[in-house]
């Protein structure tokens, strides 16, 4: 007589696996598995059968976690199943793997192309093909910050928009999103990467995090574009304080596993780390200094830092050879200053926040009424 089983996998984003990149070769079994997995997930199949390569449970929900981890694309997954059947001594004679997705395999096929040829897209845009990878890795950052916003919207327990796919299609995601959306588009243009899953405090709470880990220019630093999206700046503000930073500097309010991960202990980009409102114009990044809050500008690569004003400057923006900002050395009215340093304009009177420029307009938050309000500028 046979007997027939079922047993739920519990897949656990925080238990995923980390696949060492210099680990040694894998079982026939292990990689057949994994590959397995991986071809049924890529083709939207319900069933396979995995009965030669003898997993248990435990090794069947590690690997599906090791798939989902190295493949942003694969965003649909829901849940899987493994089923078995064993004789009357209890020998094992068939076990097969049961997926359940989000969609049907119609509809997940056309949101595959449609992602596939958004990413396409996006990189032929952004990123140029004789970018540094240093310079890929902040033109993808740059990009999923301006365009994602960030939404924890719930929904039977779980994030409603968290994959790359409701950040690069949806336009908004939670951290899983955001992390997902770099490691696609970082797969796609050839940049080493680690996705990164732990946790962080917000300096409240302490909670479920996402980020990733990048190869620039040979050396491994964290980035966290979550954190670098400001929560209110109709996605165009971009900071770069978890951008390329160290082990420690991540520690002081993130925690994850090491285990399979290089380590992050280079400071070549240590001067972005207080870069707050950062636009560029020319051979120039300009930026708010974090520490004192004025106008500073350097160069991407590090050199020529010099400050502009002595002013406290916030919500920049530049068109046209002018810099506009908040100006909180002078009652967070707006003022615009030529990329030089000179002529320090006034351009109104009212307590102004998150400045962003689109077509001829300046539109800004009246900070007394919050409403919005725009000023024509050429």
């Amino acid at each position: 007589m046979k007997k027939t089983g079922f047993v739920l996998l519990s897949l656990v984003l925080a238990a995923m696996v980390v696949i060492q990149p210099k680990a040694a070769k894998a079982s026939s079994s292990a990689s057949g598995l994994y590959n397995a997995i991986y071809k049924a997930f890529n083709e939207v199949d319900s069933e396979i059968t995995v009965t030669k390569y003898h997993p248990s449970t435990t090794t069947a929900a590690n690997t599906i976690n090791a798939v989902l981890q190295k493949h942003p694309e694969i965003f649909y997954y829901k849940s899987g199943q493994y089923k078995y059947t064993k004789t009357s001594s209890g020998k094992i004679t068939s076990i097969k793997l049961r997926f359940t997705y989000t969609h049907s395999k119609s509809t997940i096929l056309k949101m595959k192309k449609t992602l596939n040829s958004t990413a396409n897209q996006i990189i032929r845009k952004h990123v140029k093909s004789s970018y540094s990878s240093f310079q890929k890795t902040k033109a993808i950052h740059d990009y999923i910050v301006t365009h994602n916003t960030y939404n924890a919207q719930t929904q039977s327990g779980t994030y409603k928009y968290n994959t790359a796919y409701s950040a690069l299609i949806e336009k908004k995601s939670a951290c899983n999103g955001y992390a997902q959306a770099m490691q696609l588009l970082l797969n796609k243009t050839g940049v080493k990467n680690y996705y990164v899953y732990g946790k962080a405090n917000n300096g409240k709470q302490t909670e479920l995090h996402a980020w990733n880990l990048v190869n620039m220019n040979g050396k491994y630093y964290h980035v966290d574009a979550t954190w670098d999206d400001y929560p209110k700046d109709h996605g165009r503000v971009v900071s770069y304080q978890y951008f390329g930073v160290t082990d420690g500097v991540m520690k002081k309010n993130h925690s994850w596993s090491t285990k399979g991960l290089p380590k992050a202990t280079s400071t070549n980009y240590q001067y972005m780390w207080n870069m707050l409102f950062p636009v560029k114009k020319g051979d120039y990044i300009y930026y708010s200094n974090a520490p004192d809050k004025k106008l500073y500008r350097i160069k991407e690569n590090g050199t020529g830092k010099k400050r502009i004003t002595g002013d406290r400057a916030l919500w920049l923006n530049e068109k046209n050879g002018w810099i506009y900002f908040s100006d909180y050395s002078r009652g967070g009215y707006i003022y615009k200053i030529k990329t030089d340093g000179s002529h320090l304009t006034k351009v109104n009177n009212v307590w102004s926040q998150y400045l962003y420029i689109k077509g001829s307009y300046l539109y800004y938050t009246n900070g007394n009424n919050n409403k919005t309000y725009k000023i024509k500028i050429g």
